[in-house]
């Protein structure tokens, strides 16, 4: 990874200027707990329950821009996620034409990931001082638990992506190192590792993924590991490849949730403002459902459910729901039960 002198972060020293990027006082570094506030809270992904981190507003704010200049490091063309112009749809499409794919990510991930990666990342490649290495942990890692002074990568953060990618850039370029000598393409979600190849990949392949991952104490999950048949349907970063046509279809999981929103909207009552909130809120899912669906399946028409969703928000003056807008969300809701 080459990261040069026109990067802000390069062999930067001082705390003023660290300060001046991120638009703060210098005197915030000194409690950085005690100035800025996290807020843990669960929400279930998939099967699974996750503790993610919201912010408050001004540490949110610190932080992209503290994101925008770590995404100014030279990113390897493999990697997918928290880059601007490459998503979810972009790494499935690099693997369409392959017969043999296969994926796998790492098990607990972010709560896996160490502040000492980040640490290391900041002192030895960015050649920052210490002392705002040390600073820069502090700001993008949180506690793992109030038993231990460990600290991790927290998901839901601003710079999480792109940071536990360049803080396990050895890990994932080691891997890539591997694929380039094997002929097998390689790209890389977040922890979603996908591998595709011409020609069939040995079973043995991922175990040499898996003792690579284990250098870093991480490990690869043993249930999201999946070697796909060429003649089967693929799923890669949530989207279907067809093994015919090489066409992408909207997974059935993603379907059924955006018909299953849309059929709640219709039986919703509005009694009170929460209730309202709440409506609010899934018509914004619906909304986001039918964008993920036509972007991955551009032709399809779906015009009832989209005009539908065209004519509630046109009462709509804010797109948000969060506590900042609370003053306009109420008028929202006095002219839409009118």
């Amino acid at each position: 990874m080459l990261i040069s002198q026109p990067h802000s972060l390069f062999e930067l020293h001082n705390k003023r200027r660290l300060a001046s990027l991120l638009k703060t006082d210098v005197e915030n570094f000194n409690r950085i707990e005690e100035r800025y506030t996290v807020y843990p809270f669960k929400k279930k992904v998939g099967k699974k329950v996750r503790t993610l981190f919201n912010t408050d507003q001004h540490y949110k704010s610190l932080l992209r821009r503290l994101n925008k200049m770590l995404c100014k490091t030279n990113i390897p063309d493999y990697v997918y996620a928290g880059i601007p112009k490459r998503d979810f749809l972009d790494n499935a499409l690099i693997h369409r034409q392959k017969p043999y794919i296969q994926t796998a990510d790492i098990q607990n991930f972010f709560p896996s990931t160490r502040d000492s990666y980040v640490y290391g990342l900041l002192l030895h490649k960015f050649h920052t001082s210490p002392d705002v290495a040390k600073i820069i942990t502090q700001l993008t890692t949180y506690p793992l638990d109030s038993k231990t002074a460990l600290r991790h990568i927290p998901q839901g953060f601003p710079t999480s992506t792109i940071l536990s990618f360049l803080s396990y850039f050895d890990l994932f370029n080691g891997i890539y190192n591997l694929c380039k000598q094997n002929d097998i393409h390689f790209t890389l979600f977040v922890d979603d590792m996908t591998f595709s190849s011409h020609k069939r990949i040995p079973k043995s392949f991922l175990r040499h993924i898996n003792s690579i991952v284990k250098k870093y104490d991480l490990q690869l999950h043993p249930s999201k590991i999946h070697r796909m048949n060429p003649y089967n349907y693929k799923t890669v970063t949530g989207v279907v490849i067809d093994p015919c046509t090489g066409l992408l279809k909207a997974p059935n999981k993603l379907q059924r949730k955006m018909f299953n929103n849309f059929k709640a909207i219709h039986n919703y009552s509005i009694n009170t403002f929460n209730d309202y909130i709440q409506f609010k809120q899934l018509v914004l899912k619906l909304e986001g459902q039918l964008k993920s669906i036509n972007r991955i399946e551009p032709n399809r028409q779906m015009p009832y459910i989209t005009t539908v969703v065209k004519d509630i928000k046109r009462n709509f003056i804010t797109h948000s729901v969060k506590g900042s807008s609370r003053d306009v969300l109420k008028s929202e809701y006095e002219f839409f039960v009118k």
